[in-house]
């Protein structure tokens, strides 16, 4: 099955962060959260939707970018 997602990093999550995922789950099928923050895997701010799936720590590891001079 083809679908559309979002992928996004998150910290210091609030009250608006329910309504970003309403909106953008209108127009994709599936978001991937990454927290930054442990802590926040348990927030009332997270939305309950199976739609959402959520992960903890970042997708960035150490050396996994190009140094530019």
């Amino acid at each position: 099955m083809t679908g559309v997602a979002i992928t996004t990093m998150v910290k210091g999550l609030d009250h608006t962060f329910s309504d970003w995922c309403s909106h953008h789950l209108r127009a994709v099928d599936r978001i991937f959260l990454w927290l930054d923050d442990p802590g926040e895997a348990h927030s009332p701010h997270l939305p309950i939707d199976p739609r959402i799936q959520i992960n903890i720590g970042s997708q960035h590891r150490q050396g996994s970018f190009m140094a530019t001079s």
